[in-house]
């Protein structure tokens, strides 16, 4: 068997391929870095990273927190700083501003510098450094802007107070042409001083406006001291001067306060002139003498006056007859008393009531005349008959057969008709309705002679009033319409009560008192007039 042979060859040296050198061969299955550690050192170096990621996140978290907790220190801080309404910047007005813009910036930034101070890291600090310096620009504008707005007004607060001040002088001394012209003179300078940088204009307006407020209110003074006179003199001197939107109403101030004057002193002259008793002479006066306004106006003073002097004079009397009724309530005799009665001056109704008085206390009966019934109404027959006149054709020949059976105030009114019939004028009294009473006093079943004179005697008063107001006699129908008025007045109408522990009689109201001359209970009112307890007038009460 034949043995090979081989020759060593030499073969020039070429590149080796990239295998083994820039890359990994090729091997299938074959294990990689993996396997012999190299994977766990990259995750090593992987974990470190993001462990360093997340202590940057949690740095940056943590001086964000503390930021915000500085910055909502500095705004609770701002608030309470700026906005107490007590004790805040922002609450300070006029002068207490003075100074207040430096005040807050210096207090804010060592406010600031405080809260920086409580931060850990320069980052901190510089986020809220930035954080501070907007916020506090945004406070200290405010500040500077309410510091300048509370100096205007202070300053216009003064300038008010100084022309207020001046305008004082000018009203307390309106009467003196000298102060007020001297006051006046400096008053644009004045202007000039408290608003400076105004301009003319400004300084003009403010100078006519105080000069129109200046005289305004010596005219008010004027009118409050009552010499309307004096502002009337101002008025016309200084009229151009005067705000033209006031001129009209101050005039009329003025001229009413003239008119009210006038009246007051032209009043005083006429109640002077006709006195307590001369109200409807003085009326006449002032209707006769004056015309237009001015006697519309003095009517109604003069008209007021005698009301309120007649309330005065009633005030008086009461005021006397409530004196008067101690005293002889406490008297130590009739006679004592009597004569304090009559010694007193008081009107007669007022005498006749406190006499009664002394007659009850001291057990004194005084007998008055009353009109007999039977008496009345014979009489009553013959005016009815209409032979009065002949059956008695004189008052001594009447008097003699009546006189003693009438009252007094029956006495007098026939001795008012026999004067009458004397003159050739009939009877104020007509009685031809007698028969008409009769009926009204039979529906109401009223049979007594003593309550059935009562009634005709009342409504014979009513008849003669109405007359007698009328000038002329009524006419049948008005008789008639008068008598029915009567009835629903319930004029017969009968109410007991108690007069004394036993002593019946009718209820007489509130006011009504006794009186002698009319001979029955009446009233009489500030006037004078007298009202019987119908409410019907019969009369005017004189003095004696």
């Amino acid at each position: 068997m034949k043995v090979p042979t081989y020759k060593r060859q030499t073969a020039a040296p070429t590149a080796l391929p990239d295998v083994g050198l820039t890359s990994r061969p090729y091997l299938p299955n074959a294990p990689g870095p993996e396997a012999f550690g190299a994977g766990f050192g990259q995750a090593l170096s992987q974990a470190g990273w993001q462990l360093g990621q997340v202590a940057e996140r949690i740095q940056a978290e943590e001086d964000a927190t503390r930021v915000v907790e500085a910055q909502n220190a500095l705004s609770a801080w701002e608030r309470s700083f700026f906005n107490d309404p007590e004790s805040g910047i922002f609450s300070r007005k006029n002068m207490d501003v003075v100074g207040l813009y430096d005040e807050a910036a210096k207090v804010y930034e060592e406010k600031v510098k405080e809260l920086t101070g409580t931060l850990l890291n320069d980052r901190q600090r510089m986020a809220f450094s930035r954080s501070a310096s907007g916020s506090m620009n945004a406070k200290l504008d405010a500040a500077a802007r309410h510091e300048a707005a509370q100096r205007q007004s202070w300053m216009a607060e003064t300038a008010k107070q100084t022309m207020a001040v001046k305008l004082d002088d000018i009203a307390a001394n309106y009467g003196d042409g000298a102060i007020v012209e001297a006051a006046l003179a400096d008053v644009r300078g004045s202007i000039e001083a408290l608003f400076p940088g105004m301009g003319g204009e400004f300084v003009d307006t403010a100078t006519a406006r105080f000069v129109s407020s200046a005289h305004l209110a010596r005219i008010d003074a004027a009118l409050k001291a009552d010499d309307p006179d004096l502002a009337l003199t101002i008025f016309d001197a200084n009229e151009e001067a005067i705000d033209g939107t006031k001129r009209a109403a101050v005039k009329a101030d003025i001229d009413q306060a003239q008119m009210l004057r006038w009246t007051q002193e032209e009043s005083e002259s006429v109640w002077r002139r006709f006195g307590l008793k001369g109200e409807e002479a003085a009326l006449k006066h002032i209707r006769e003498g004056y015309e237009g306004d001015r006697e519309s106006k003095l009517m109604t003073a003069v008209q007021a006056r005698y009301v309120d002097e007649r309330r005065i004079q009633s005030q008086r009397e009461s005021d006397a007859y409530d004196a008067l009724y101690d005293r002889v309530a406490s008297a130590g005799s009739y006679g004592e008393a009597v004569a304090a009665i009559e010694a007193s001056g008081l009107k007669r109704r007022h005498r006749d009531t406190l006499r009664r008085l002394a007659e009850e206390t001291f057990g004194v009966e005084v007998r008055l005349p009353k009109t007999d019934p039977e008496a009345a109404m014979e009489i009553q027959g013959h005016l009815d008959n209409r032979d009065l006149f002949n059956a008695y054709p004189t008052w001594r020949q009447f008097y003699a057969e009546f006189g003693d059976k009438l009252s007094h105030a029956e006495r007098n009114r026939y001795n008012a008709m026999y004067q009458e019939a004397e003159k050739g004028t009939p009877p104020a009294v007509v009685y031809s309705v007698q028969s008409g009473m009769n009926k009204l006093l039979d529906d109401a079943e009223i049979k007594s002679p003593k309550e059935r004179v009562r009634f005709v005697e009342s409504a014979q008063s009513h008849l003669a009033y109405e007359e007698r107001r009328l000038g002329r006699p009524l006419s049948a129908s008005e008789q008639m319409d008068l008598l029915e008025g009567l009835t629903k007045k319930h004029l017969l109408e009968r109410k007991s009560w108690w007069i004394g522990p036993k002593t019946p009689g009718y209820k007489i109201p509130a006011g009504y008192e006794f009186n002698a001359e009319f001979n029955r209970q009446v009233r009489v009112d500030e006037d004078g007039v007298v009202w019987d307890l119908n409410g019907m007038p019969i009369g005017r009460y004189r003095e004696e």
